[in-house]
């Protein structure tokens, strides 16, 4: 046949270094992490040079010393992610950075009081810890045979406290009230 085989497509260069070298899984778990559900979608259908060019810009905003070569901010939620992965992954299949744990440090960094308990006995059950932290659910926490009892699942409570930085996704242009408590309790 002498009729040429035509394949047309668009076509995008990533400039920066990393881009060659990066495996598209690992930034889409990171955007997946800086943007809201609708902007990570539109994120996704852009070529790479364009992707360099949407992540460069949303760090270059968030970027506290602009005239140094460093972004701590970046560089920040990267150390957060990469510890994330290390310590809190649960299975070769999920990373650290997508699990309940993993996100939370990712966006707030180390907290400040951890309580923490394994085999939960006496006055370290859940209920107790709760109370103790001046916190109150409005469901029951636990329950043995329909009456109201102690939860002896594992647990552990992360608590926040002072002025809390904000997630790298809050747009540092916007203003906001600062939050000076927060709680996250994983079972």
């Amino acid at each position: 046949d002498t009729t040429r085989a035509v394949r047309r497509s668009r076509f995008s260069i990533g400039w920066q270094h990393p881009t060659w070298f990066r495996n598209p899984r690992d930034i889409e778990d990171a955007v997946h992490l800086l943007l809201q559900q609708d902007a990570e979608e539109a994120f996704a259908l852009l070529q790479p040079g364009e992707q360099e060019r949407f992540l460069e810009d949303f760090w270059k905003i968030r970027d506290p010393s602009p005239g140094t070569a460093a972004n701590e901010v970046r560089d920040g939620f990267f150390a957060r992610c990469d510890y994330a992965n290390r310590t809190f992954a649960k299975s070769s299949l999920l990373p650290g950075m997508l699990t309940d744990m993993g996100r939370v440090f990712i966006r707030y960094g180390d907290p400040r009081e951890v309580h923490r308990q394994v085999i939960p006995t006496g006055d370290n059950v859940l209920a107790k810890v709760l109370i103790d932290l001046g916190l109150n659910e409005d469901r029951e926490i636990g329950t043995l045979g329909g009456t109201p009892g102690p939860d002896m699942r594992p647990f552990e409570v992360w608590v926040y406290e002072g002025e809390i930085p904000m997630p790298p996704e809050v747009d540092p242009r916007e203003p906001l009230a600062k939050r000076f408590r927060l709680v996250f309790l994983f079972v």
